[in-house]
């Protein structure tokens, strides 16, 4: 699938998916839907510290840590 877009649409997915999961996540089985849910985590969690509130991990998030 990846191969089949051109390369500048390529580079920018494999970022999205590094920013949401890290080095190479592309190549780790994340399909996009688990990238847009926790790229939009990492955004109310910004929000949520801009505003000075309590940031509640979530447990996948958790999960995701500890492997680190």
């Amino acid at each position: 699938m990846i191969n089949d877009v051109p390369k500048e649409w390529r580079d920018f997915i494999e970022k999205v998916y590094e920013i949401a999961f890290g080095d190479s996540a592309i190549d780790r089985g994340y399909d996009a839907e688990e990238v847009i849910v926790q790229l939009k985590e990492f955004e109310a969690n910004a929000l949520k510290y801009e505003n000075g509130q309590h940031i509640d991990y979530s447990e996948r998030f958790l999960e995701y840590i500890s492997k680190y």
